[in-house]
């Protein structure tokens, strides 16, 4: 058995969201299909875990799905915080060591009910069938051949329920899809389609982010991943200039190219997201200038 230590007690509340009001609204609403767009510790684990277990513990022999990224995820993440909140709950189940799955003896109905925690890397393993309850965390990391993989078979239960949560990561290949699922759940936009709803909720409407977590996580993310995955914008840079580059700060003048000289390429691959320019040197203006305090001669 698992013992709830001091750091888990959260687990044992009867009401996790009494804190965090947007939580707690995304949770009462009854769509049957919700998407959540939110950043980094806003949240959505918590919530995953809990309409997760709304399911499990009143559908008669419910079968419910969490599907994560990768195994540790899956492992750490849910089917740990799943047994300590079950435990705190002292609700009967059972669970097999190296077993990604829990198995509830009796819920509110009096039946049994099963809960599996997947790995999108093994593709076998998330075969469709009926289900009663599909959580993806961290979507826009998953392929998505999976999410079409999984829906046919999945959709014949009438009253299932699907949870999308993720942020907008650098490089997923689930982006294009998430970015489409949004737009399905936003009753203003023009691909919406009824039963399903999308919430955007950066990590700064969690009470449980305070301003030196956001310091940190600033720290360590390039400007486009903070945006990307604190403030839930869909912001590419594929194929653009650096981010950082700003041409009224760092152009001073129209450049031409000049077919006589070279040209040099550099990249940059020790820096996220990996860099290139393009160059040619040319002669710059024959008197210094001063730039953020520094004396420039400029080529």
């Amino acid at each position: 058995m698992f013992k709830l230590d001091k750091e888990k007690e959260w687990l044992g509340k009867k009401d996790l969201f009494d804190e965090h009001a947007l939580q707690k609204k995304i949770y009462q609403d009854e769509s049957n299909f919700k998407i959540l767009l939110g950043g980094r510790r806003s949240g959505k684990s918590v919530l995953m875990l809990e309409e997760c277990l709304r399911v499990a513990m009143n559908v008669p022999f419910a079968i419910c799905w969490i599907v994560c990224p990768d195994y540790q995820t899956a492992k750490d993440v849910y089917l740990t915080n799943m047994l300590l909140r079950l435990e705190a709950m002292g609700v009967p189940y059972e669970y097999k060591n190296r077993d990604n799955k829990i198995k509830i003896l009796k819920n509110k109905t009096g039946k049994v009910a099963k809960i599996e925690f997947k790995s999108a890397e093994n593709e076998r393993s998330v075969k469709g069938r009926e289900l009663d309850f599909l959580g993806f965390d961290e979507f826009a990391m998953i392929d998505p051949a999976i999410w079409v993989g999984i829906l046919p078979s999945v959709l014949t239960k009438k009253n299932i329920k699907i949870i999308v949560a993720s942020s907008f990561r650098r490089g997923g290949v689930g982006n294009s899809r998430l970015k489409e699922l949004v737009k399905i759940g936003d009753a203003k936009s023009s691909k919406y389609q009824k039963g399903w709803k999308s919430w955007i909720f950066p990590s700064t409407v969690s009470p449980y982010v305070n301003k030196e977590t956001l310091e940190l996580l600033k720290a360590g993310l390039t400007l486009s991943e903070y945006n990307q995955e604190v403030n839930c914008e869909f912001d590419e840079v594929g194929g653009s200039v650096y981010c950082l580059f700003d041409t009224s700060k760092h152009l001073k003048k129209d450049l031409q190219f000049d077919r006589n000289l070279p040209l040099n390429l550099s990249f940059d691959f020790n820096v996220r997201l990996m860099t290139t320019s393009i160059s040619q040197i040319v002669k710059g203006n024959k008197e210094s200038y001063i730039h953020n305090g520094k004396e420039i001669k400029e080529q």
